[in-house]
């Protein structure tokens, strides 16, 4: 079964239609593992102290506009189809829950990947999600997203040195 048919089968898809945008701003980073402080102002970024939870996302299309993901923390499954219109720094978001065997229908077992996605930390002036990225790509580096509640909070964020590269305006 092809992607378009399962999306036309499960009728996820059209559900997005229906979803409330959420105007989302947030500037994204990726580092070296080994480059990610102990801490900063006071707060252990010690991954192992962190609570975690592991997410499988993929895209499906081209243009990584929407993709599928499964969040698990201990044993608890959660299923979400998600549209990001827009980049760079604000972007509409639109999302839904789907169920298992919906996720099922559009997974595939190429061209996904796994991350650990780490608590929402207060930091920087941001509310910073750490992701440890799983698999052959990726492995070895971290994507840090920095969330705002405007598009000037965003723009006026000066990053801490060991941020990294920025990768903000390239999905």
């Amino acid at each position: 079964m092809t992607k378009s048919s399962a999306l036309t089968k499960a009728s996820p898809a059209s559900a997005l239609n229906q979803a409330s945008p959420v105007l989302e701003h947030t500037r994204s980073f990726i580092l070296k593992l080994e480059d990610l402080p102990r801490e900063e102002g006071g707060i252990s970024l010690d991954l192992a102290e962190l609570k975690s939870c592991s997410v499988l996302l993929q895209h499906l299309d081209a243009d990584y506009e929407m993709y599928i993901r499964k969040e698990c923390s201990g044993e608890t499954h959660t299923y979400f189809l998600t549209r990001k219109n827009g980049q760079g720094i604000s972007r509409y978001r639109y999302e839904v829950n789907i169920t298992e065997e919906q996720f099922d229908d559009l997974w595939s077992d190429s061209g996904y990947y796994s991350i650990n996605r780490y608590a929402n930390l207060c930091l920087c002036g941001a509310v910073i999600e750490i992701n440890t990225l799983i698999g052959e790509i990726g492995a070895g580096y971290l994507l840090i997203t920095a969330k705002f509640d405007s598009f000037v909070g965003a723009q006026s964020f000066d990053p801490p040195e060991w941020f990294g590269w920025e990768t903000t305006n390239y999905y």
